[in-house]
């Protein structure tokens, strides 16, 4: 197996980690700053 081999299904399953992370932070400012910095991340990461 090479090194990038399944990339796009690892990618993928770590942006499903990162938002039900996100959904499970409480509702204050700090952790919704936190929620929205992961998400804007693994956006970019998937593109």
């Amino acid at each position: 197996m090479a090194k990038g081999d399944g990339i796009e299904e690892r990618l993928i399953e770590f942006a499903v980690r990162i938002i039900a992370l996100c959904t499970k932070l409480s509702p204050t400012a700090a952790d919704r700053h936190i929620a929205n910095r992961s998400i804007q991340t693994t956006r970019s990461n998937l593109r």
